[in-house]
């Protein structure tokens, strides 16, 4: 009961903020209207394959309740996008000329409408079927209505893709996620209940029927085995975009992968199947290839799921072998023909095919222009479906529409995001090559979500027309499973202090995954650290775990917070270890982090009360994987803004970092992400100075680009416990060993003029504050 109000509290939180030149009380309402209307929107498209096993088949020119929910559905996206549009400047002109383009239908579905009464002796060849996959009777004056009404339904999530490109936080990561989760767990339900038809204790409502065949399929609480392996597909597909940000883990995720495979294969529905096995083909070759390339491709791993599959696939054959060969064996033989000008071609599809196009050579050019309006027969292809609905000039339209969006989502997001757009055109294009993708509002429903998930979740570093911040999990070049790379003679010691670590009641092993994993590493600063965890724990931006490692500390940290509120805080996580120093316990903290980045906070600093906000929209908005951040050097009386260099290379920085008197980043505020700083082997444990200055130069010289935040989001202080104060003239030998391993010189001598102006810039800071 718990979850409830924690979930109303972070819908509100998602609204979009008002800014500086809008109209308070108009622009909320609006703004309220539009945001409330996108979450009708999704809970509709989310709870839809839940609600359709409530009801019967009813009929092809029926209206049921599924019907009726659509509608409602179509009409809250198209209430998005209208308020959203009031809020709004422009709306962006790829969106626009797709919504141009659906005009038009419209307006030739109306010119079809009004003549009807003109085309009687033209139609009437329509009102003959030869075989019933022809599909039934369908009234022209009905027809011509219902597909205009189904074209505007069917595309109506393109509001919600345009109010994610108005402003991203109506449709925030946390909307699309919950999205998914229920859009997946509703096809499991689907899943259990074909499971169910195969062991014969739920009965079959879809059987294939032909000469010598009559054979129940499963369909789960469908009436066809189409709509269940259209609901698979995407739901393959959407596991897979929306890995990083589902928190699902491997195990959960490749066990739904799994069986979503399973229920499409024994509903016997070759596109489904075809479909599902390309796009498992495609996401897990490009992972394969992108670890063999890096050489982090686990053979044992491998081997070990090779061998899990094929006893799953063992198992499947011994229990329902039986089953699944006889279906497989109709699936594939009852084809009717393979010629193609044959009327049994594909079990009579060829007989529709032939016939439409004797009706068309029997039509004027205005037919062949503008189409009869509606579908009189079931065409089994969308290009003919479109063709015959709206002639030339709808093939046309619905050709530069889809381009449109390809293009303009493919211009928006990074190199993963394409490959996964291309795999979603890929599945429209073979499913309608037998079958009206286009024609089923639900399909198309699924299919422009998962643009929104692709442009949510790969957003680019630079998107032009994004006016807020886009919200979704930032792109990043580290692989999708990436298995960390360890570093010998580092990670000893991380073991060991794991091993020694005891876990204490601060502790909350049921946190969900968050964005966020502040870390703080301490020893003996109990007041300092009290003012640091504060701050975290301000901040407005909620989705953070503060991980605190204390390095044995004469006061065990867990006493230090025992007497203040911020101690009962779920997201406060406390680990012990022995003093093995900051490097092991830096690594301490990032391996038992959870967050998907990690944000450095010394013990003696503050975070600003937005600093999380901030360095989470500059993640979304930049797609980066590392970001340094301004600061604010407080001192007893003054305190000051420092602005940090923004270099445009990682060369260009490194050079900064060599010979630079004041370091052109601060540690403290940094955030990374945590597989990158994994792959990289974490911070040196030889080092007992200087290890973020390693790291950040182990970075570069990898080609890693820092970005910079230009905010002051952390608080610096001066006191007397500043290890930089203390041990700054032992660090001069450690700058000089960093500078011979990170540019190395055949040249001898050749970085002395780069150690003397860095010893000569740490004596001066030594002398400057010695002086203060």
């Amino acid at each position: 009961m718990t979850k409830l109000p924690l979930l109303a509290l972070r819908l509100k939180q998602l609204r979009p903020s008002l800014s500086a030149s809008d109209h308070p009380a108009q622009s909320e309402s609006i703004r309220g209207i539009t945001f409330w209307s996108v979450i009708a929107s999704l809970a509709i498209l989310a709870a839809k394959p839940l609600l359709d096993i409530l009801g019967a088949n009813p009929g092809a020119n029926a209206v049921d309740f599924g019907t009726i929910l659509t509608m409602i559905g179509g009409a809250f996206m198209v209430t998005a996008l209208v308020t959203g549009l009031l809020d709004a400047e422009r709306l962006p002109w790829a969106l626009f000329l797709v919504f141009a383009a659906i005009a038009i239908m419209l307006l030739l579905s109306v010119i079809s409408y009004l003549a009807i009464s003109s085309r009687d002796g033209l139609l009437e060849v329509f009102r003959h079927h030869r075989t019933v996959v022809f599909g039934p009777f369908v009234p022209p004056a009905t027809g011509v209505a219902r597909e205009a009404l189904r074209l505007v339904v069917s595309f109506a999530p393109l509001a919600l893709i345009g109010v994610m490109v108005r402003y991203g936080k109506a449709i925030a990561d946390h909307l699309l996620r919950y999205t998914v989760l229920a859009v997946v767990g509703a096809a499991l339900i689907h899943c259990v209940i074909a499971w169910l038809q195969v062991l014969g204790i739920v009965r079959y409502t879809f059987f294939f029927i032909m000469p010598g065949v009559y054979m129940g399929r499963p369909s789960g609480g469908y009436h066809h085995p189409m709509s269940l392996g259209r609901l698979l597909i995407f739901c393959v597909f959407m596991l897979y975009v929306g890995y990083d940000r589902l928190r699902l883990g491997a195990v959960k995720h490749y066990a739904l992968i799994t069986v979503l495979f399973g229920t499409t294969v024994i509903s016997t529905h070759r596109l489904s199947i075809i479909c599902v096995t390309m796009t498992i083909a495609l996401f897990e070759g490009r992972r394969l290839l992108a670890l063999r390339g890096q050489r982090r491709l686990n053979r044992k791993a491998v081997i070990g799921s090779v061998a899990g599959v094929g006893a799953l696939t063992l198992v499947t054959v011994v229990v329902i072998g039986d089953h699944l060969a006889s279906r497989i064996k109709v699936m594939f033989a009852a084809v009717g023909s393979w010629d193609v000008g044959s009327d049994r071609f594909l079990n009579g599809r060829g007989a529709v095919w032939i016939d439409t196009i004797r009706a068309f050579g029997k039509s004027s050019w205005d037919i062949w222009l503008f189409g009869f309006g509606y579908e009189p027969w079931d065409m089994h292809n969308d290009l003919a479906r479109v063709a015959v609905v709206w002639g030339a000039t709808g093939v046309v339209l619905t050709a530069a529409m889809l381009v449109i969006l390809y293009r303009f989502t493919r211009r928006m997001v990074s190199a993963r995001g394409r490959l996964a757009l291309a795999t979603l055109y890929l599945v429209l294009l073979i499913c309608g090559l037998t079958q009206k993708p286009a024609s089923y509002p639900y399909f198309m429903w699924l299919f422009l979500f998962c643009h929104m998930l692709i442009l949510g979740y790969y957003p680019v570093s630079r998107q032009v027309g994004i006016r807020r911040t886009m919200a979704g999990a930032p792109h990043t070049s580290v692989p999708d499973f990436e298995v960390p790379r360890q570093r010998t003679g580092s990670h000893e010691r991380i073991d060991r202090s794991q091993a020694e670590t005891s876990v204490l009641p601060l502790v909350n092993p049921d946190l969900a995954l968050p964005f966020f994993s502040v870390c703080i590493v301490v020893r003996d600063r109990p007041e300092l650290l009290k003012k640091a965890v504060a701050s975290v724990l301000a901040n407005s931006f909620r989705d953070f775990e503060l991980v605190i490692v204390d390095d044995g500390s004469a006061i065990p940290v867990t006493e230090v917070l025992a007497a203040h509120p911020y101690s009962a805080d779920l997201r406060v996580r406390v680990f012990r270890q022995e003093q093995y120093g900051i490097s092991p316990a830096r690594n301490h903290a990032l391996k038992v982090a959870k967050g998907t980045f990690i944000t450095v906070l010394d013990s003696d600093d503050e975070l600003a009360s937005d600093a999380l906000l901030l360095l989470h929209d500059f993640l979304i908005a930049t797609s980066s994987l590392w970001v340094y951040a301004d600061y604010q050097e407080m001192g007893e009386e003054v305190s000051r803004l420092i602005r940090l260099p923004e270099y445009r290379s990682p060369q260009s920085m490194l050079r900064g970092v060599m010979t630079r008197p004041r370091l052109p980043f601060k540690h403290s505020g940094m955030t990374i992400q945590r597989d990158l700083l994994l792959s990289m082997g974490g911070y040196d444990e030889n080092l007992r100075l200087f290890e973020d200055i390693d790291l950040m130069l182990r970075g570069l010289r990898a080609g890693i680009h820092p970005r910079r935040l230009a905010e002051p989001i952390v608080r610096y202080h001066w006191h007397d416990g500043n290890i930089t104060r203390q041990r700054r003239l032992h660090g001069i030998g450690i700058w000089f060993h960093l500078i011979d391993l990170y540019r190395p010189t055949r040249v001898p001598g050749g970085n002395a003029r780069i150690k003397m102006l860095r010893a000569a810039g740490e004596l001066g800071k030594w002398l400057v504050r010695l002086g203060g």
